[in-house]
């Protein structure tokens, strides 16, 4: 968008369908089901909260209307996502929700802390499902995506780190045989995490490419 000064859309429709990104592979690699995270347990009261979290985004129209008027989304993909399980509203606080835990964000501002558990790869259970998969630094950028069509044909799942420098190397197996898309900020933050999955990711996905908007495409 920087780059050329087009908008959002066609930024995106861009993206999924040049073949040249920066960082381009190809190779073949045998597909391998991602497992959930198993060193992190909810207890029986975490579980009630986030039930009581996301009941409220999906259930009460105004306040998924509240949430996506702020960044222009639209309010059926904020009800969506707590449908998933993946999003919540804790009081005054949006919370994401992950396998491993959940954050909470003081919304619309950006501060935000772990309440719960640790950082995983938000929305990773989708990956199983899917041949292609687009990895976003942060879940409000995943959000964007979503919002804007990215997953409407069933092929792509859109995934978040939990922050630029977040991904691990536990979570490599899940993208065995995947087509992956790495979606990181600009930044030096955003670059240097970006290195980082593609050096992970490079022995394993069935091909990776990476976008950077500030940057453009190679």
């Amino acid at each position: 968008m920087e780059r050329t000064g087009c908008d959002f859309v066609t930024a995106l429709k861009f993206l999924s369908s040049t073949p040249t990104l920066q960082g381009t592979k190809t190779k073949e690699s045998a597909s391998v089901a991602p497992k959930i995270a198993a060193d992190f347990i909810y207890s029986e009261q975490d579980l009630k909260d986030i039930k009581r979290y996301t009941s409220r985004v999906s259930n009460e129209p105004w306040l998924a209307e509240r949430i996506a008027s702020t960044e222009q989304w639209k309010t059926e993909t904020i009800a969506g996502l707590a449908t998933e399980g993946h999003l919540g509203w804790a009081g005054d606080a949006l919370a994401f929700i992950y396998k491993t835990g959940y954050k909470l964000r003081k919304w619309p501002g950006r501060a935000f802390w772990w309440e719960v558990g640790h950082p995983h790869l938000w929305r990773f259970e989708k990956i199983s499902n899917v041949n292609e998969v687009w990895i976003t630094e942060g879940e409000t950028d995943a959000i964007e995506l979503i919002d804007k069509g990215a997953e409407q044909s069933g092929r792509i799942a859109v995934v978040a780190t939990a922050s630029a420098s977040s991904f691990k190397d536990s979570f490599v197996p899940f993208f065995n045989g995947k087509h992956v898309t790495v979606l990181f900020d600009g930044d030096e933050a955003g670059r240097k995490g970006a290195a980082k999955v593609h050096a992970l990711l490079a022995p394993v996905a069935a091909s990776l490419r990476d976008f950077n908007p500030m940057e453009g495409s190679k």
